[in-house]
C-alpha cells in the first residue's frame, strides 16, 4: 500500500461512514482520553446537542428532517401486544467474538487487511426515568497483535433512552497506545435492542433512521416474544452510489433489559470508484466486512 496511501484513508472514511451507517449501528463513538473512574462518570453527557431521536429544529424552528435514531412502526404485529423498554437495572457478563477484515484492489493488485479478538464484556445498566446509561469494561482474552493492559481500555459509556435509542457511545479512560483497528474490534455496536414507543407482538416490524439524505435505515422483525425472551432479525437497508452495503442481525435480547443475549451480526461494504493518484485516474475497490458474536454467560 505503500505505493497509494491516500487509499487506505479513502477506503477508511468509507467504511466509517458505512459503520456508522450500518450501526455498527445507531451510535456516535468519541474517545475521551481523561483518566476513567471505576463506574466511568466522569464522562458527562454532552447537553448541548439534542438527543438522537428527539427531532432537531433548525434556526427557523421547523423540523431539519427524521434525525438518526429515529423509530418507526411498520407493523403491530399479532396480539397480545406489548410494551418493549428497558424496565429494570441489571448487571450481565457477555463474550464477544469480534473480526475485521478489508481487502483493497488498485490496478489488479490486492491488498489484505484484518483483525480479530475475542473479549468479555462486563455490563452495568441503570435506568432513571426516560434515560438510561450502560458501563461496558471490556477484558481481552485473545487479539491480533500485542494485548492492551486492563488499565489501558477503559470503559464504554452508553448514554440511552428507554427504548433503547442511543444518544451516545463515550469510550472513557483510554490510553493513547491503543491503536485504531483494536478500538474498532471492541465496537461492539449490538449491546441493546431498539424497540418502539407502541406496544408490538409476533410478527411486528419496525424502522430505524440512520441518516437524513442517504435514506439509510436498519429494519427490525419481531420473531417471538416470550416472559424472557426477544427473537429479533434486524436488516440494513441503504442505497449506495457506488457499491452496497449489507448487515444482518439476528438472536435474542432480554425482555427487561432490551440487552444482548445471543446474538451474531455480520456486515460488509463493498465499494467501486476511480480515485485520483497524482493526477491519474486509477480504479479502486475495496470490501470491509465485520462478524460480531455476543453471548451471555450463565451463573
Amino acid at each position: 500500500m505503500t505505493r497509494y496511501p491516500f487509499v487506505t484513508r479513502w477506503v477508511a472514511a468509507a467504511v466509517v461512514a458505512s459503520t456508522l451507517l450500518a450501526g455498527a449501528c445507531s451510535s456516535s463513538a468519541d474517545r475521551d482520553d481523561s483518566t476513567a473512574t471505576g463506574d466511568g462518570t466522569n464522562a458527562a453527557a454532552d447537553t448541548t446537542e439534542p438527543p438522537i431521536g428527539s427531532g432537531q429544529l433548525d434556526a427557523t424552528g421547523a423540523d431539519s428532517g427524521r434525525s438518526p435514531g429515529f423509530v418507526t412502526l411498520i407493523d403491530a404485529g399479532a396480539e397480545p401486544r406489548v410494551d418493549l423498554h428497558i424496565a429494570t437495572d441489571a448487571r450481565s457478563r457477555i463474550t464477544v467474538d469480534a473480526s475485521d477484515a478489508l481487502a483493497i484492489t488498485i490496478e489488479g493488485v490486492t491488498t489484505d487487511e484484518g483483525a480479530d479478538a475475542i473479549y468479555e464484556l462486563a455490563l452495568d445498566l441503570t435506568v432513571s426515568g426516560t434515560d438510561a446509561v450502560l458501563l461496558a469494561v471490556p477484558t481481552i482474552e485473545s487479539i491480533d497483535g500485542p494485548t492492551p493492559a486492563a488499565d489501558e481500555l477503559g470503559t464504554w459509556r452508553w448514554l440511552l433512552d428507554t427504548h433503547g435509542v442511543v444518544q451516545r457511545v463515550i469510550p472513557v479512560g483510554w490510553s493513547h497506545r491503543i491503536d485504531d483497528a483494536t478500538f474498532e474490534l471492541l465496537s461492539a455496536a449490538d449491546l441493546v435492542l431498539v424497540t418502539p414507543a407502541e406496544p408490538v407482538g409476533p410478527g411486528a416490524t419496525w424502522s430505524q433512521s440512520l441518516n437524513r439524505q442517504g435514506g439509510a435505515e436498519l429494519v427490525f422483525t419481531l420473531n417471538t416474544v416470550t416472559d424472557t425472551d426477544l427473537d429479533v432479525t434486524v436488516e440494513l437497508v441503504a442505497p449506495f452510489d457506488d457499491g452496497a452495503a449489507t448487515m444482518m442481525t439476528s438472536g435474542t435480547y432480554d425482555r427487561a433489559t432490551l440487552l444482548v443475549r445471543d446474538v451474531t451480526t455480520e456486515s460488509s461494504l463493498d465499494i467501486t470508484s476511480p480515485v485520483t493518484d497524482n493526477g491519474a485516474l486509477v480504479d479502486l475497490s475495496g470490501v470491509q466486512s465485520s462478524r460480531r458474536t455476543y453471548l451471555e454467560e450463565v451463573g
